[in-house]
């Protein structure tokens, strides 16, 4: 049975690499709900050799950061067997770095890109909804609802993934990786709080949205 699942997602993840973004995206997540759900590492795909793990420390978006950027890293991160720090490499920019297992960075990587860029469509969509363009000097405000309501419902989306699979433990992060992470002795990692407008309808239409991740890639250029 093992190596029958294994031999899946070695498909899978051949697919991956091949595939157009949106058959990407969709083999890449299959692939990473059955390594986690029988624990398996994409180096014992390659051989039955001793598993030599590999704890990796990547820089996964690099530019002038905002508060939702952040939050995004830390909602993923905690679902893909990583952690996450801000480092700041000059007045003008910052960078997001996960820190985890190669294979776990890789895919967490490639999510959060995914999602960063589909927050960033859908909160413009939102913006020309007559009713908010009618409140233009408050856009942003109702803007930061709508992501913190996004950002909710991409949470829950994935913490009910993780229960109708039975993935609560698996994704705990390895031993390494915390023992890593720990040596980098960061300082804290708070997030800024945005301004909101505090607008129930715009934090429910984020939330629906959020909720609705992966169920088809948009185009977004």
């Amino acid at each position: 049975m093992n190596e029958s699942i294994k031999a899946k997602i070695q498909k899978l993840l051949t697919l991956a690499k091949d595939a157009t973004d949106e058959e990407s995206q969709t083999a890449m997540l299959h692939a990473r709900k059955l390594m986690l759900k029988h624990n398996i590492q994409e180096s014992e795909l390659i051989s039955d050799s001793v598993n030599n793990k590999t704890v990796v420390n990547e820089r996964i978006y690099r530019n002038k950061l905002i508060w939702w950027h952040r939050r995004l890293a830390q909602i993923i991160a905690s679902h893909f067997r990583c952690s996450y720090y801000k480092n700041t490499v000059d007045s003008y920019q910052s960078e997001i770095r996960f820190v985890g297992l190669e294979d776990d960075v890789q895919i967490a990587s490639m999510i959060y890109n995914f999602a960063r860029a589909s927050i960033h469509y859908h909160s413009k969509v939102f913006l020309l909804r007559p009713e908010i363009k009618r409140k233009w000097k408050r856009k942003h405000q109702f803007k930061n609802d709508y992501i913190e309501g996004y950002l909710a419902g991409l949470n829950r989306k994935f913490h009910e993934q993780n229960n109708s699979e039975s993935l609560e433990l698996a994704i705990i992060q390895d031993a390494l990786v915390i023992q890593y992470y720990n040596s980098l002795s960061l300082t804290s990692n708070n997030i800024p709080s945005p301004k909101k407008a505090g607008d129930d309808a715009a934090w429910q239409k984020g939330y629906h949205d959020g909720q609705k991740f992966e169920r088809g890639r948009e185009m977004i250029e």
